[in-house]
């Protein structure tokens, strides 16, 4: 079938990094977004294409009238099981809607369910986000290799990669510097960067915190801008002279802003009795896009990360540590760091939405009721 013949339903959420779609209305004559999830990232998106909220009453019948509205071939239903695109996909396919799905699935507890284990047996096709999670669904499910594939579900646009680097800041005073982007927390999870910042600091080893905090109510529910968090961050960086906390930068700037680091830290390893430690072994989080966005190689724990960890070890794009110790080592080796910053400037592009764009496109094609 021609592109122009292929009409698609993105169904679900696309989560903060929405324009990354962007890739794919360039590519194919029609593209409608129904959302599950708002927001604030969707002004970008209105102007190029059509955005529309869903809402949970009466869900069937606004499907069909967008599928016949906008001709639609095929449903993307993305992304994870925490923006209600799970129970949405469920709805339709259990209102006898013949238009084919494809689920593509990133975000999830390792937690088997009926909901979930429906979602990869019963659309036309699945994607994975990498291999690791690919055998995962295999053993727990049985899902099948005829209808699986494998595409990040979550990398950065394109353009954000620019060839604004700027000077490193090692030129200047001889030690490393390390970049941790992102949510911060003081929960003990994957996020809570407060050890790494005294064990660097220890090591002379310059830690960059460009992130949010986020903290947890009596409730239990996340707060973004928790002030007790906020102000542990805030005594970090008083106390310790290789500590720097920094504004927030659009992803326009990602590149001049951050190049200048040696590195960028991906997560800390969370204990392996953690219910979300089975999960990490799977993850590709978004930053690591990001990161190499600016150049910069990634930094990865040797346990605990298996897919980042696969990843970089097969595009040699960042370091694999095995505690404190060997990641301020290797950080502190200028050779090596030149070296791997190098390669992740050479392959950046590779990691981009817009490099996968046309791999996903002839999935959707492959199932499209069109063909």
């Amino acid at each position: 079938m021609s592109l122009s013949e292929l009409r698609v339903l993105v169904l679900g959420s696309l989560g903060p990094n929405q324009d990354r779609i962007l890739a794919l209305a360039a590519r194919v004559d029609g593209l409608v977004y129904a959302y599950t999830e708002f927001h604030p990232s969707l002004v970008r998106l209105e102007k190029e294409i059509v955005c529309i909220p869903l809402a949970r009453r009466n869900l069937v019948p606004q499907v069909r009238y967008l599928l016949t509205r906008y001709e639609i071939s095929i449903i993307y239903s993305l992304l994870s099981a925490a923006d209600q695109s799970t129970e949405v996909t469920l709805e339709v396919l259990d209102g006898g809607i013949a238009v084919p799905i494809v689920r593509h699935y990133k975000e999830h507890p390792c937690i088997p369910t009926l909901e979930e284990r429906r979602i990869l047996l019963d659309t036309a096709g699945q994607i994975y986000i990498n291999r690791e999670s690919l055998e995962y669904f295999r053993r727990i499910y049985g899902v099948s290799l005829e209808s699986a594939h494998i595409v990040d579900a979550d990398m950065i646009a394109e353009r954000y990669m620019s060839d604004d680097f700027s000077e490193k800041l090692r030129l200047q005073d001889g030690e490393p510097h390390l970049l941790v982007a992102g949510g911060m927390s003081m929960l003990s999870d994957r996020l809570d960067v407060r050890e790494l910042c005294v064990e660097m600091d220890r090591r002379h080893v310059h830690v960059h915190l460009f992130g949010y905090v986020v903290g947890k109510g009596e409730d239990g529910c996340p707060i973004v801008g928790h002030i007790p968090t906020l102000r542990a961050y805030e005594d970090l960086e008083g106390s310790l002279s290789y500590v720097h906390r920094h504004a927030y930068v659009p992803p326009a700037e990602f590149c001049p802003a951050w190049s200048r680091y040696d590195a960028g830290f991906m997560h800390t390893k969370v204990d392996p009795h953690d219910k979300t430690a089975a999960f990490e072994e799977l993850n590709l989080p978004y930053r690591y896009t990001a990161y190499l966005a600016a150049g910069l190689p990634l930094a990865v724990p040797k346990e605990g990360q298996r897919a980042m960890r696969s990843l970089v070890e097969s595009c040699d794009v960042g370091v694999i540590y095995s505690d404190y110790d060997d990641l301020a080592a290797k950080l502190h080796d200028e050779n090596v760091m030149a070296a791997l910053s190098s390669e992740a400037r050479g392959r950046r592009r590779y990691f981009s939405f817009d490099s996968n764009a046309d791999k996903l496109i002839e999935i959707l094609k492959r199932y499209s009721a069109a063909c």
